[in-house]
């Protein structure tokens, strides 16, 4: 009998596990991490408390939005038979290892907890914009529930590719610098942000090829269902290459040594490259409604380029 109650227990946390989607959330820590160390001055160190509250705040944000999904996208997750690692959801309600109920309490203990911690922030330390930090808390808590809960549903409206990729860069990076005493809304965040939205943009938008059939059929209009999947694909290549040419303004006006820049053009640029010629090859083979599982790793492994190499040159 206990045996029985271990195993059970052990398959409970590895559908826990499974369901918070844990390989998308380094990216998001890195982007919160090259926003904190742009604020930092040369020679100075990380306020360490601020720095781990607020990702607190950022990460239980991430994790709530993640399993409302998984409760309102659960149709469309249903007819989806390219589920991967990197799109279509985890399953984990489909298969019936978590309920619904569970889930959603889940995302409510996510929520709550990030409003905890940025109150926390606030009354441990001594952030120099109180007034921001609630505001991009708000926005934050609106982005999240409202990516795929009713009435907003933002990602069955054909905004989910753009808020995704507003919040994995300018929201990220912008809230990472706000609380080591940036200055709010700074042009040094656009500057860092514009390349890291572009890429995001661009593995959203091809995330969205695999699961055509099934959010046409559940008429979530996003962009690959709004505009077909061949223009999609397209602007994913065409997104990819901008965040090459938004280093352009970042060499001229931004923080990074020309050394830390062609580090970035060289292998940001090969790397989009050779993504925009594996988009070409699923044009080609009109691989639309399909599992593109290596096509995506080059995408989202693209984002890391333009985000570590500043991250590292700023640190």
């Amino acid at each position: 009998m206990k045996r029985t109650r271990d195993r059970h227990a052990w398959s409970k946390l590895l559908a826990w596990v499974q369901v918070a989607r844990l390989q998308f959330h380094p990216m998001a820590f890195l982007a919160y991490s090259l926003g904190a160390v742009a604020a930092v001055p040369h020679g100075t160190s990380l306020e360490t408390g601020v720095f781990w509250l607020g990702y607190l705040t950022m990460f239980c944000i991430e994790l709530g939005t993640v399993l409302v999904n998984e409760v309102y996208d659960r149709d469309t997750d249903r007819l989806n038979r390219n589920r991967s690692p990197f799109t279509g959801g985890s399953g984990i309600l489909i298969t019936g290892r978590l309920t619904v109920p569970a889930v959603r309490r889940g995302a409510g203990m996510c929520f709550g907890t990030a409003v905890l911690a940025a109150l926390a922030t606030l009354l441990t330390s001594a952030v120099p914009h109180p007034a921001e930090v609630l505001a991009y808390l708000l926005v934050g808590l609106g982005l999240g529930i409202g990516y795929t809960m009713p009435p907003l549903r933002l990602s069955a409206r054909g905004l989910g590719e753009a808020t995704v990729g507003f919040t994995h860069s300018f929201y990220l990076i912008g809230y990472g610098y706000l609380l080591q005493n940036g200055i709010p809304f700074d042009s040094e965040v656009i500057l860092l942000a514009l390349p890291v939205f572009f890429s995001v943009l661009a593995a959203i938008l091809l995330a969205g090829l695999p699961d055509l059939g099934a959010d046409r059929r559940v008429r979530k209009k996003t962009l690959a269902v709004r505009f077909g999947p061949r223009i999609t694909a397209e602007l994913a290549a065409g997104s990819s290459l901008m965040s090459l040419a938004a280093v352009l303004p970042l060499a001229l006006l931004g923080p990074l040594p020309i050394s830390v820049i062609a580090w970035y053009v060289g292998c940001s640029g090969l790397h989009a490259m050779v993504l925009v010629a594996a988009i070409a090859g699923v044009i080609r083979r009109r691989a639309f409604n399909t599992r593109i599982d290596t096509v995506l790793q080059l995408a989202l492994s693209h984002i890391l380029w333009t985000v570590l190499v500043p991250l590292a040159g700023l640190w």
